[in-house]
């Protein structure tokens, strides 16, 4: 299912339990490309370990690993959790 069709299904009941958003169902289905951010799991562990990988050398040393273990924190919380 897209991510789209879950929003919609739900859209209606939701908006019925939020009187003062003041908007239509079709107007918030029509704004869902725009206002919806969408990523995985698996992204974010790629993102993690490229960054990781590419930490600029100016850092100094205590920083840049500091950054690597919370990459590593990331990756390994990811593959954990599946």
């Amino acid at each position: 299912m897209a991510i789209s069709e879950a929003i919609e299904r739900h859209l209606a009941s939701m908006l019925t339990r939020t009187p003062r958003c003041g908007k239509t169902p079709e107007e918030m289905v029509d704004r869902i490309g725009d206002v919806v951010a969408w990523t995985t799991w698996a992204d974010i562990a790629t993102t993690a370990a490229d960054r990781a990988a590419h930490i600029d050398s100016r850092l100094e040393p205590s920083v840049a690993e500091s950054l690597r273990r919370l990459s590593t924190a990331v990756t390994d919380a990811v593959e954990r959790h599946g």
